[in-house]
């Protein structure tokens, strides 16, 4: 990141941002803190955004946070202006670290609410798996080859496949899951199980109670893990995405996941 002006300290220079903003500068607010500090100071962000709105305003971040990141390295700022976003203290209960970075560092009010919202648009990383269940007669499910493949076709597709099958009360798993990320020491609810699917990007399973979950979230996004060839027809009379058990390849998953529109 090149800058003709670089702040580092707002406290120790006795500046604040507001007072240096003029028509078309360009500047890159640096702001070196953890993910959660982060997503809590994107309200003080975009009201500074919204206050100045002819000086382009840019968010550099730690390398590792990717999409929260909007800063361009090409780009030579007017200015550059570290973000130190200092914790409040026990003498000032009322006060949150948001408001004490506008009023100290920033130069502007604070946002009449400063509860963040969470980024939108982000491609989910997970894939849900459901292939515990077996409900229907002559329904199998996945070898350990096949789910190996299966796992291994998520992967490959870019994701990570997440075993949605949790504890019930009472129930004790038998084997393990060969998935990459299992949630079956997970004690689980419907609720919980509705929302780990809701925030999946797919769902890949055999027909169980949690791929009739994922048919009624994401339909377009539910892969039938038939039990054998043509059993979905006696099932539904409209045929949803499907593939035999016995046919699973990682390919096969990989060229669906990837066939799928962004989210």
């Amino acid at each position: 990141m090149k800058a003709k002006v670089e702040i580092r300290s707002a406290r120790k220079e006795k500046v604040r941002l507001a007072s240096l903003l003029q028509p078309g500068m360009k500047v890159c607010v640096v702001f070196p803190h953890g993910m959660g500090d982060v997503v809590m100071f994107r309200p003080v962000l975009e009201k500074l955004k919204r206050e100045y709105p002819h000086t382009t305003i840019h968010l550099m971040t730690k390398p590792d946070f990717g999409p929260l990141d909007d800063h361009d390295d090409n780009l030579e700022y007017d200015l550059a202006f570290w973000i130190e976003y200092y914790c409040t203290t026990a003498a000032n209960p009322t006060i949150t670290k948001n408001m004490l970075c506008c009023i100290t560092e920033l130069g502007i009010s604070p946002p009449i609410t400063d509860r963040p919202s969470a980024p939108t648009g982000f491609k989910s990383p997970w894939v849900g798996i459901g292939c515990t269940s077996i409900c229907c007669s002559n329904q199998n499910t996945p070898s350990v080859f096949e789910a190996k493949q299966l796992n291994k076709g998520v992967l490959d597709a870019g994701f990570i496949p997440v075993d949605t099958a949790m504890i019930s009360s009472g129930y004790v798993f038998e084997g393990e899951s060969y998935m990459a990320c299992s949630l079956r020491g997970v004690e689980g609810t419907y609720e919980k199980l509705a929302g780990v699917i809701e925030r999946c990007f797919a769902f890949i399973g055999t027909i169980s109670g949690a791929y009739h979950v994922a048919q009624a979230i994401m339909p377009e996004r539910t892969l039938m893990l038939c039990p054998r060839a043509g059993e979905w027809q006696r099932l539904y009379r409209f045929a949803p995405p499907h593939i035999n058990i016995r046919d699973i390849t990682a390919e096969k998953i990989t060229e669906w996941l990837q066939s799928l529109p962004e989210k």
